[in-house]
């Protein structure tokens, strides 16, 4: 059996805060979190799989990590 074409191409924006990943789906309007790092793409996959009403091994996930944007100073 050879491997099937994706029916889906997403786009998840990865970032870090703390001991924490962050993966948001922009076109879906929905994300998640994580604390593993190896599971960031299957979670991306089910999340859009569940968005899209398709299987998540039908969806090709494209990750683009972000840094972190620098916390703002307190307020005085």
């Amino acid at each position: 059996m050879g491997a099937r074409t994706p029916q889906a191409a997403v786009e998840a924006v990865v970032v870090r805060h703390g001991d924490w990943w962050e993966v948001f789906l922009p076109e879906l309007g929905t994300g998640t979190a994580t604390r593993d790092a190896h599971m960031i793409d299957s979670y991306a996959r089910r999340i859009a799989g569940a968005a899209l009403g398709i299987r998540p091994s039908r969806i090709s996930v494209a990750l683009r990590f972000k840094k972190q944007a620098p916390a703002a100073p307190p307020e005085r």
